[in-house]
């Protein structure tokens, strides 16, 4: 178990039943998702596979909270839809559960074309945001549960894609109904 770390490139191998040395272990379960490979013009990457990055960020949600770290995202953001980075060009196709979690100073986000899924609670903030543009490029197949939790000074949203993203939405049990 690694609990809320903080890990920078880095590769997990796991040794368990029906397991080698050899084989990567699922990476989004073991290894804590808010770590970043590499980071360019402000905005950190995780590498997805050999040609493809995730926006992340620099510290997981826990971290950040706990140790009252600054935000890594403010203001304006806009996602390219490629990053090059040590000469080699990665397509950035996925924002990672918790990416832009309790950022309250990120007013608006661009997310390109190639980008098909937004992770659960990506954008959530506690309290109050400033996020109020998002602009959702025309690939975007699936958006996470509570992706924009709070985000309630959004003025202006625009979908592009021509089929609406499927929304998943989790199940709490808190003994009231939130909405």
């Amino acid at each position: 178990e690694f609990g809320y770390c903080y890990f920078e490139n880095i590769r997990f191998y796991a040794v368990t039943e029906g397991k080698q040395p050899s084989d990567t272990v699922d990476y989004d379960f073991y290894v804590h998702r808010y770590c970043y490979d590499f980071i360019v013009d402000g905005i950190y990457y995780l590498k997805r596979g050999a040609n493809s990055v995730a926006v992340s960020t620099m510290y997981d949600w826990y971290y950040r909270m706990s140790h009252n770290t600054p935000q890594c995202y403010s203001g304006k953001v806009v996602i390219p839809e490629t990053v090059t980075y040590e000469g080699r060009n990665y397509t950035v196709t996925q924002i990672i559960p918790y990416a832009f979690y309790s950022c309250p100073g990120l007013t608006s986000v661009i997310i390109p074309n190639t980008v098909t899924s937004i992770g659960n609670n990506a954008f959530e903030v506690w309290f109050t945001s400033d996020l109020s543009m998002v602009d959702i490029g025309n690939s975007v197949e699936s958006i996470g549960s509570n992706a924009f939790y709070h985000c309630d000074k959004i003025k202006r949203l625009i979908c592009r894609p021509v089929t609406p993203p499927a929304v998943t939405q989790e199940q709490y049990d808190y003994g009231e109904t939130f909405s």
